[in-house]
């Protein structure tokens, strides 16, 4: 599946540098934009590590209920060995010698969610939700030449709770995953793309 969230990283890495070196605004404000600025980088970087998740939960999703998902798949899917995948997941010897993934797609994203919250993604996406809700509530009294800039960006943010929430606790059928996936991939790209936009030159 297509990663929105890492391309999004450079296109507003490149916007960060051109702000940084500007100049023509008084100190307080350059510093105010620039945590403004830290906070939409990063949301799209927590973004992308969701994402990961989310796209390993579709293409596993799918493969379970087409009961044609092997250790091998899984494996690369995940970007373990299959030792490990084999310690998360039950599995069967297949027809052709191989190894395939037992049990229905409840049970198979099941296996795939206590395998993140065991390794710890699952927490590190909440912990850096938080942190960044915490860095929203301190910019909260922006300056009036940032109140449209700082309102996008809070609507960024709760854009990106809906998106981490796919990737936290997937639910719904397949069909509507991936509509949820592409809906909120779209606005958040929109999203950006706008902050870009009025994000005052300084």
């Amino acid at each position: 599946m297509k990663k929105v969230f890492i391309s999004l990283i450079p296109l507003f890495f490149l916007f960060l540098v051109g702000c940084a070196s500007a100049s023509g605004t008084e100190k307080e404000e350059i510093n105010y934009g620039e945590e403004l600025e830290n906070v939409v980088t990063d949301i799209v970087s927590n973004g992308a590590k969701a994402e990961d998740m989310i796209n390993a939960y579709a293409i596993m999703w799918d493969g379970a209920i087409s009961q044609d998902l092997s250790e091998d798949d899984a494996a690369e899917v995940l970007g373990v060995s299959v030792l490990t995948v084999r310690d998360h997941f039950e599995v069967s010897s297949d027809n052709y010698g191989g190894f395939s993934i037992d049990g229905d797609f409840n049970s198979v994203l099941a296996s795939l969610k206590a395998y993140y919250s065991t390794n710890g993604s699952i927490e590190e996406i909440e912990a850096e939700s938080d942190r960044i809700g915490e860095k929203l509530k301190e910019l909260n009294t922006p300056s009036e030449e940032y109140e449209k800039v700082y309102d996008e960006v809070v609507q960024l943010y709760t854009l990106s709770e809906e998106f981490y929430e796919l990737a936290i606790s997937p639910s719904g059928s397949l069909v509507t995953y991936n509509e949820k996936i592409g809906q909120l991939s779209s606005d958040i790209v929109s999203k950006v793309k706008s902050i870009e936009v009025i994000m005052p030159a300084e």
